[in-house]
C-alpha cells in the first residue's frame, strides 16, 4: 500500500467501490436464486390481469376456469371472491403488456432485471444530488446494504413494483432540480396513473410550486397514460374503481374467505403448480393502520376517519413550512409519499418499505441527523431475513425504525444537522 497521501483517497475510493460492487453481485445472485426457484406471486396476478386486459377481459373480477387459457390462470387467484387479486392501476397493466407476451418465467427474469435497474438508477440519480464527500458513500453503502434486508428480498421474492414507484419519485426530484419542470409534471402524471394515493403527497407542491407550466404537463401526462388501456377495454378504470372498492370491504371485513378446492393443471406454461405457488420469503408482517384495528377486533372500520386524518396531517404539515425551501418541500413530499400507505385499505407488508430509499436518500440531501436510524434498521432487517424462520411480530423492528426516520425527515427543527442545504 502506498504512503504517499494524495494516493490514500483513490485508493479508498477504488477499495470501497470494489467492496460495494462485491456485495451488489451476491445480492443479485440470491435475488436470482429466489426468482427462479418460485412463482413471483404478485407479478403472476400482475401479468394475468395484463393478458386479460389485452384481450378487452375485466382484470379486477376474471376468475380462471377449465377450458380458458394457462395464460390468464393464477393460482392464488380467490375464486370464493368476486375480486380478483390485480390490484395495480390500468396503466401499470399497460405498461406490462410487452412483457407479458412472454412465457412467464423470461417474464420473472425480464422483471428482475428492472427492479434492479429501478434501484440502481435510484443510486445514480441521488448520488448526482449529493454533494461529493462522505454522504455520497454513505448513500451508496446504505443503498447496497438494503438489498440484503427483508425488505428487498421480500419485494424481489413477490416480483413487487414499489421499486418503479421508488425511481420515479427520485427522478421527479432530481428534474425538478434541475428546473426541468414540465419534464419533472410528466413524470409526476404517469406516477399518479400508477400510484393515485400518491397525489395527497405530490399534489400540494406541484400546486405551489408547480406552475402553470407543470401544471399543464401533469394534465397531459395524467390523460395520456390513463387513456392508453382504455384503447384496449374501455371501461377499465372503472373495473379499477369497483374492484378497489370491493377489495376494502374484504380487507376491512377479517381475513379473507377460504377459496375453494380447484382442480388447476398440474403444470401451467409449463412451469409445475406446486413451484409457480411457491414463496420463499415468509417473514411478513401486514403493518396497516386497518391491520392494527382489527388486531384489536375493530372490524369494518370506514375508510374515511383514516382518509381524512391524512389530509389534515399533510394539510398541517404544509401549512407550517410551505416557506420552506424546494429541498425541504420534496424531502416532506417522499416522507409523505411513505406514510401514506399506512392509512390505506389494503395490506402493507415489508416489500412497501422499499419507498424508504428516497426519504434517506432526502435524509443526507437536507441533512438530518434521524438518518442515523437506518444503522439500526438495516442490520435488522439483513437480521429478519437471514435469521427467523417465519412471521412473527417482531418482523415489525425494521419497518419501525424506517418510520422514525421518516418522520425525522418531517420535522427539520428537531433533526436538522449544523449545516445548510447547499
Amino acid at each position: 500500500m502506498s504512503d504517499d497521501p494524495d494516493e490514500r483517497p483513490a485508493l479508498y475510493r477504488m477499495l470501497a467501490t470494489l467492496a460495494l460492487m462485491g456485495v451488489l453481485v451476491v445480492s443479485f445472485a440470491g435475488d436470482w436464486k429466489l426468482v427462479t426457484a418460485g412463482g413471483s406471486i404478485d407479478l403472476r396476478n400482475r401479468v394475468t390481469g395484463a393478458r386479460a386486459m389485452s384481450e378487452g377481459k375485466d382484470p379486477y373480477h376474471l376468475k380462471w376456469q377449465r377450458g380458458m387459457a394457462e395464460r390468464l390462470c393464477d393460482p392464488y387467484n380467490n375464486a370464493a371472491m368476486k375480486v380478483s387479486l390485480t390490484t395495480v392501476t390500468p396503466t401499470f397493466l399497460f405498461l406490462l403488456l410487452g412483457p407479458s407476451a412472454l412465457d412467464y418465467t423470461e417474464v420473472q427474469i425480464v422483471w428482475l432485471l428492472v427492479e434492479w435497474a429501478c434501484l440502481l438508477g435510484t443510486g445514480v440519480v441521488w448520488w448526482r444530488l449529493l454533494r461529493p464527500g462522505w454522504r455520497r458513500w454513505a448513500w451508496a453503502a446504505l443503498l447496497v446494504s438494503f438489498t440484503q434486508t427483508l425488505a428487498w428480498k421480500h419485494h424481489v421474492d413477490r416480483g413487487q413494483i414499489y421499486v418503479v414507484l421508488l425511481f420515479l419519485l427520485s427522478l421527479w426530484v432530481a428534474l425538478t432540480c434541475a428546473g426541468k419542470k414540465k419534464s419533472a409534471g410528466w413524470v409526476v402524471g404517469l406516477l399518479l396513473c400508477l400510484r393515485p394515493p400518491l397525489l395527497l403527497a405530490l399534489g400540494p407542491f406541484i400546486a405551489l410550486r408547480g406552475g402553470v407550466g407543470q401544471w399543464r404537463a401533469v394534465a397531459l401526462s395524467i390523460s395520456l397514460f390513463a387513456l392508453l388501456p382504455m384503447l384496449l377495454k374501455a371501461g377499465v378504470w372503472r373495473d379499477y374503481f369497483a374492484g378497489m372498492g370491493e377489495w376494502s370491504e374484504v380487507y376491512r371485513a377479517g381475513e379473507k374467505p377460504r377459496p375453494p378446492a380447484q382442480n388447476y393443471p398440474a403444470e401451467i406454461e409449463g412451469i409445475p403448480l406446486d413451484k409457480l405457488a411457491h414463496y420463499e420469503v415468509r417473514q411478513t408482517a401486514d403493518s396497516s393502520l386497518i391491520r392494527i384495528l382489527k388486531g384489536y377486533g375493530v372490524l369494518n372500520f370506514p375508510q374515511w376517519p383514516l382518509g381524512l386524518a391524512l389530509m389534515m396531517g399533510i394539510a398541517a404539515w404544509w401549512w407550517r413550512h410551505h416557506a420552506n425551501r424546494n429541498e425541504e418541500l420534496m424531502a416532506g413530499a417522499l416522507a409523505w409519499a411513505f406514510l401514506t400507505d399506512w392509512f390505506l385499505p389494503a395490506y402493507r407488508h415489508p416489500y412497501n418499505d422499499v419507498l424508504v430509499c428516497a426519504v434517506l436518500a432526502a435524509a443526507f440531501w437536507t441533512e438530518r441527523r434521524s438518518i442515523w436510524l437506518v444503522l439500526l434498521a438495516v442490520p435488522v432487517g439483513w437480521w429478519f431475513y437471514r435469521v427467523l424462520p417465519s412471521a412473527r411480530w417482531q418482523s415489525h423492528l425494521p419497518t419501525v425504525l424506517l418510520l422514525a426516520a421518516s418522520l425525522g425527515v418531517l420535522w427539520p427543527k428537531y433533526t436538522r444537522g449544523k449545516a445548510s442545504p447547499s
